[in-house]
């Protein structure tokens, strides 16, 4: 079968040449990527591929748009999502749709872009202090950069614009035993009205790994980390962990 981006090269060629995408157009197809990426935030990981095709799919079968176009559109303004902040900012008809690049940063903070995601949050945060979305995709990128103090900030202040908002919670839960907090991380966890257990396994398997509870520790980190965009955190205490107890996967070794 061949690759997304072969199948949607193909379907874009089959059309042959359309005329160039205008400012309106552009707009609609950068605001439809991150309405779907905002969509999807509440993953641990944005399969990027898969919402691409989906988006350039639609526009085909729709025949606004072709996929020659909105395809490589779609990457460029991943690679260099300031490129089109005159587009993006300003919406004719629908000013209000405007969501800047709450989401995109998201995605460029999983994606190790952590730098670039934080330039993006700051705009963000500027524009929509009182949303809790830009003070999550802050705290992706500052926990991405080390800055952990800065990170927990952001992260209970998305929580106090928006309580509910479990994956802001089980981001601090993962931030809290990062630090080494790890009854807390657990306590916090456990007690979260809101309680998920699928957003807060990384926090519950570092805060585990920490307090030397191999096999809980090994069961959540398993599964976060085959959900997780940058897993080498978690990956880190999986070893430690199994190493320590002559542990793999969560299962006794015999003879170690």
């Amino acid at each position: 079968m061949p690759h997304g981006n072969q199948r949607l090269g193909r379907r874009g060629a089959a059309r042959g040449a359309s005329a160039e995408l205008s400012a309106g157009a552009i707009y609609d197809v950068l605001h439809r990527l991150e309405d779907e990426l905002s969509m999807e935030a509440s993953h641990e990981r944005y399969d990027i591929e898969e919402i691409v095709e989906g988006i350039a799919h639609s526009y085909d079968i729709r025949g606004s748009h072709d996929s020659a176009q909105t395809v490589p559109l779609m990457r460029d303004y991943i690679r260099d999502p300031r490129k089109y902040a005159a587009v993006k900012s300003c919406a004719p008809d629908e000013p209000r749709l405007d969501i800047g690049t709450v989401y995109t940063a998201r995605l460029l903070a999983q994606t190790g872009r952590c730098a670039e995601a934080l330039e993006l949050a700051d705009e963000n945060v500027a524009k929509w202090p009182g949303e809790s979305g830009p003070w999550l995709t802050r705290a992706w990128a500052l926990h991405g950069l080390g800055r952990q103090d800065e990170a927990l900030a952001c992260a209970e202040r998305a929580l106090e614009i928006r309580p509910e908002n479990v994956v802001a919670a089980g981001f601090k839960a993962r931030i809290l035993a990062g630090m080494g907090r790890y009854e807390e991380a657990l306590e916090y966890a456990g007690s979260y009205r809101h309680f998920n257990v699928r957003h807060f396994r990384a926090g519950m398997g570092l805060a585990h790994a920490g307090l030397g509870k191999s096999k809980e520790a090994v069961r959540h980190l398993n599964i976060s980390i085959r959900n997780d965009a940058n897993p080498e955190e978690l990956e880190e205490a999986r070893r430690a962990v199994t190493g320590a107890s002559g542990m793999e996967d969560g299962v006794a070794v015999p003879g170690r």
